[in-house]
């Protein structure tokens, strides 16, 4: 009789057990499937802004997240216009090193991560000073090599020798690869790119200019162009500054949202409006982000 109920109570034990698991991978599997719901519905909200911008005229594209309501659930949403990032793919050695300055990357790896940018992208095998070509990647047993090809994608900066995930990660959103031209549009390039693009006396005054505008197009009579806004707040900034390279048409949408059990999910979609009234975007790219271990950045 003992080992009999010893024998049930065990199995009561298990199954109490295996019930709890189970319950609690239902859990998970709700929360996963709510937080990619979230992700989709910020995805959509954020093209709906853009293919209406009158329903959000003081909205600037220039990467600023904004909290929007989904099913009683708040997500949020930034719009960087492509334009306003730096071109992978055509910025030179000097504005690459000022752009991982200003993300934080210490004095010493500025100068061999912005040279191991170059040699990924650059056609032949001759090495930049502190850069990286194949034969660095297979002595330091790298799990990729370089692609002496532009980048694809911005997601490639991972591949590169020596990058770290997180600062990969927060350059993410400050360079493309559809950026035309090598110019910047001041008026929509996140802070970090304007300091890494102009000089800091000049960045407040392009600031200015951005929020004066903004105020301007929320007002009853739509947006306004540029050439119509006062100068009171620009102070330092000049004319060659404030010339404005165009919006669009290709815009990277970042979506966060705090999903069950705390988890934060994001996502960042690269969309394209086609100006074609039966499909009138594509998403060009969409990446699930996840936050990256902290790694420490390699020095010389």
């Amino acid at each position: 009789v003992l080992w009999t109920l010893m024998l049930l109570s065990l199995l009561v034990v298990a199954f109490a057990q295996q019930t709890r698991l189970e319950r609690q991978r239902v859990s998970n599997v709700i929360a996963a499937a709510t937080a990619d719901s979230d992700l989709q519905a910020g995805l959509s909200l954020g093209i709906s802004a853009l293919l209406d911008p009158k329903a959000s005229p003081a909205w600037v594209h220039d990467g600023s997240p904004r909290e929007l309501e989904f099913a009683g659930r708040t997500v949020s949403v930034s719009i960087q216009d492509a334009n306003g990032c730096i071109n992978l793919n055509e910025a030179d050695l000097e504005q690459l090193q000022s752009l991982l300055r200003v993300v934080g990357v210490e004095r010493n790896a500025v100068r061999s991560l912005a040279a191991a940018i170059v040699d990924w992208r650059d056609p032949d095998g001759v090495i930049t000073p502190n850069g990286a070509e194949l034969a660095t990647y297979v002595e330091n047993g790298a799990p990729s090599k370089p692609a002496n090809r532009p980048f694809l994608s911005v997601g490639e900066l991972k591949s590169v020798f020596g990058m770290p995930p997180d600062v990969a990660d927060k350059l993410a959103s400050l360079v493309s690869v559809f950026t035309e031209g090598d110019q910047v549009n001041p008026m929509t390039a996140p802070e970090l790119v304007l300091r890494a693009t102009f000089p800091d006396e000049e960045v407040p005054g392009i600031l200015a200019r951005r929020v004066k505008r903004a105020e301007a197009n929320s007002g009853p009579e739509g947006a306004a162009p540029a050439s119509d806004i006062g100068d009171a707040d620009l102070r330092s900034a000049t004319d060659k500054d404030l010339v404005e390279v165009p919006e669009g048409p290709v815009y990277v949408l970042e979506i966060a949202t705090l999903a069950h059990q705390g988890a934060d999910s994001r996502a960042r979609a690269v969309v394209w409006l086609t100006q074609d009234a039966k499909q009138p975007y594509h998403v060009l790219d969409w990446q699930l982000v996840r936050p990256a271990a902290k790694e420490s950045v390699p020095r010389q």
